[in-house]
């Protein structure tokens, strides 16, 4: 989650994001975050 990362790399990914920002891309996390909903693993979560 966005607490593991330190701010740098936070900004290197919303860089990131911001250059190749895409229909595909936001498309991509999108189904990324329902994998993640519904296979969750032991990430240190309550």
């Amino acid at each position: 989650g966005r607490n593991n990362l330190s701010y740098a790399k936070r900004v290197r990914l919303d860089l990131a994001y911001s250059r190749g920002r895409s229909f595909l891309l936001d498309l991509a996390i999108i189904l990324r975050t329902f994998g993640v909903l519904l296979l969750p693993m032991d990430r240190g979560a309550y």
